[in-house]
């Protein structure tokens, strides 16, 4: 009887280590999913060179698209099987020129956004087939939605950035922008402002500016045909140096230095549903970003996490996710990489 006291307290003591020790494995296996590691790479060997692709993805698959080749490949994220598709250049039906995005919808279809045509080339990664050519009012330079809508970033207009498209009917809304995407951007920098990543979720548009060094907010309003933009710059901001060349045409060609800029590369969604997945390349002479690293924008704090950021020993080019994994594509590597 003596000795209750004392094993009482001991099993108090006890259930005290034991909890603790519990909730420093769960902090730790939190920390732990929050960085990225690489669980796998696609088994193909990309060229390095400046030919540009355009990549997309959903749950069962990634694709990309060599426009030089005219060829579109599928990537089967189960079977781990590289499918091939041909395309042909030219402006007739299931033809392109100039590819700039892809959106790869959960029924795998799969849609090109074509610039110089102003249309969305629809092809079946299933039936490994074209199905059809959507016209837009203005050329696609950015394109994300769901199964039933596609969202067209443009260049040209920029009072109407974005145009809804119905996809059963292939109606197109030009949406009306309350407020200037473009403010204090000087018009010769507009379409050099434009360039970045597009990514559609929760009825909102996202859009990071690579020269810019802006997160824009689209909130859509489809009754209303309008875009309400918030804004959150995600870098310093930098004034953007556009170099004009007078070609042997007589014609005039814009060029950038981005010797000493900061880039806000690339873009997606984090498998953590709060936060987004950032890369940076950072050209100035005293860097703070790496582009080997990957860092967590928090969407409840609207800010960059700079501290634990997920590094990794290859460059990062560009990148797109899915629910579950981040793909990146790293030009110097010839490799896209499986993050989890």
């Amino acid at each position: 009887m003596l000795f209750h006291p004392v094993l009482n307290l001991l099993r108090k003591q006890m259930m005290r280590i034991i909890l603790l020790l519990v909730s420093l494995l769960l902090l730790s296996n939190t920390g732990i999913s929050q960085n990225l590691e690489v669980v796998g790479e696609i088994n193909y060997k990309f060229e390095n060179s400046s030919t540009y692709r355009v990549f997309g993805a959903n749950e069962s698959y990634l694709t990309w698209f060599d426009y030089q080749k005219g060829t579109l490949f599928s990537y089967n994220l189960k079977t781990k099987e590289i499918g091939e598709g041909k395309l042909t250049q030219g402006r007739g039906p299931s033809e392109y020129l100039q590819p700039t995005d892809i959106y790869l919808n959960d029924e795998n279809n799969l849609y090109l956004a074509d610039f110089p045509n102003s249309k969305l080339v629809v092809w079946s990664i299933k039936e490994k087939k074209f199905e059809d050519d959507i016209k837009v009012e203005l050329p696609p330079f950015r394109i994300s939605g769901t199964g039933e809508e596609i969202f067209v970033f443009n260049l040209s207009n920029s009072d109407h950035p974005i145009t809804h498209v119905k996809l059963a009917t292939k109606e197109n809304t030009s949406l009306d922008l309350e407020g200037n995407f473009f403010e204090n951007s000087k018009p010769s920098e507009t379409l050099f402002n434009k360039d970045g990543t597009l990514i559609y979720q929760n009825n909102q548009i996202i859009h990071l500016s690579k020269y810019r060094n802006l997160l824009s907010f689209f909130n859509i309003d489809k009754e209303k045909k309008n875009l309400k933009v918030e804004t959150d710059r995600v870098g310093k901001e930098q004034k953007v140096g556009v170099k004009q060349t007078e070609l042997a045409d007589g014609s005039v060609q814009q060029s950038l230095d981005v010797s000493n800029l900061l880039l806000s590369l690339s873009f997606a969604k984090h498998p953590n549903d709060n936060s987004l997945a950032i890369v940076f390349q950072d050209n100035r002479s005293t860097p703070i970003y790496d582009s080997k690293s990957i860092f967590n924008y928090s969407l409840t704090d609207r800010e960059v996490e700079l501290e634990n950021p997920s590094i990794f020993d290859f460059n990062i080019d560009q990148m797109i996710s899915n629910s579950r994994y981040i793909f990146v594509f790293s030009k110097e590597e010839g490799k896209v990489y499986i993050l989890e």
